[in-house]
């Protein structure tokens, strides 16, 4: 950040607090553009986690359903999916 001496002399109370008015005015502004920038940055990384969550997500639900595939249904003394013991 760079602040500037002003080119004239200050003579009066008006003129120190119109510098005054001026530079508080500019770190606003470049704070609020500075708060714009860090916003999008956040929404952007947000929006990445997310599609990250989802595809962890639909990668677990089909871990899952191989793992209940592979388990064999049982009926009575019948079970589909094992050997059967004769």
């Amino acid at each position: 950040m760079e602040l500037h001496v002003p080119h004239g002399s200050i003579r009066s109370i008006k003129d120190f607090l119109v510098h005054i008015g001026i530079v508080t005015v500019g770190v606003i502004i470049a704070l609020g553009l500075s708060q714009i920038v860090e916003s999008q940055h956040r929404s952007r990384m947000a929006a990445e986690t997310l599609g990250g969550f989802r595809r962890e997500i639909i990668f677990a639900e089909s871990q899952v359903k191989q793992v209940l595939d592979s388990i064999p249904v049982c009926r009575g003394f019948e079970c589909r999916g094992s050997p059967r013991l004769d």
